[in-house]
């Protein structure tokens, strides 16, 4: 294996389903009542889009998407950030985890539903860039996950050739379906974050309980 694709929240890092929680509070003004689950590692601004032409007035839309999207935003911005903020690292060890990884000469890279400057917030606040190689948003590309585009983009600015040489890991259903349509070599579902063994099992090529544990 040549490179290694890390989902964000719920994979690396420890929110406590803040986003999840955040995006529902958000969209209750419009009378949203729907399953979270179903949004676990959606492109966040597709959810809001897509709630807003299922649940929104008639017509155009287009404004009242923006307004909900920069609610969702900064209320998640008080949520991980804020003085209450308990976000962490999922596990303490990650930053020399994945240094060991690229001693093995493995780029380490980063994917994620949040937009661009929102994961380079967490990114500075992790100090990540000590400890990572690459990070792509999905704003980085036509569309997110479930289509493989965010790796194949990591695949080429990192030139890696072959997508057999890719292990994708993520915490949700969506992750590993992203992994298949890339046709990734290793699909890894961890459960320290939304889905359950039993569901990443039907996706997923390996289960570990945490990224640290996954012996590579």
């Amino acid at each position: 294996m040549r490179m290694i694709v890390c989902d964000m929240a719920g994979t690396i890092i420890n929110e406590h389903g803040l986003v999840y929680k955040t995006l529902m509070n958000t969209l209750k003004k419009i009378g949203v009542k729907e399953d979270i689950t179903s949004w676990y590692g959606l492109e966040k601004r597709r959810v809001i889009d897509t709630m807003v032409d299922k649940y929104g007035p008639y017509g155009d839309n287009r404004q009242l998407k923006k307004s909900i999207y920069l609610d969702f935003q900064n209320n998640l911005h008080d949520a991980y950030f804020g003085k209450k903020s308990k976000l962490s690292l999922i596990h303490p060890n990650i930053p020399n985890y994945f240094n060991e990884l690229r001693e093995k000469n493995m780029v380490v890279a980063l994917n994620t539903g949040y937009n661009r400057d929102f994961q380079k917030k967490l990114i500075d606040h992790f100090n990540m860039e000590s400890y990572i190689d690459d990070y792509i948003s999905s704003e980085d590309v036509p569309f997110g996950r479930p289509e493989p585009f965010m790796i194949h983009k990591l695949m080429r600015r990192n030139n890696i050739g072959f997508p057999k040489d890719v292990i994708k890991v993520g915490d949700t259903k969506i992750d590993m379906l992203e992994g298949r349509a890339a046709e990734c070599g290793m699909i890894v579902g961890v459960l320290s974050g939304a889905d359950s063994r039993e569901e990443l099992s039907k996706y997923s090529t390996h289960i570990v309980d945490n990224i640290v544990n996954l012996k590579i």
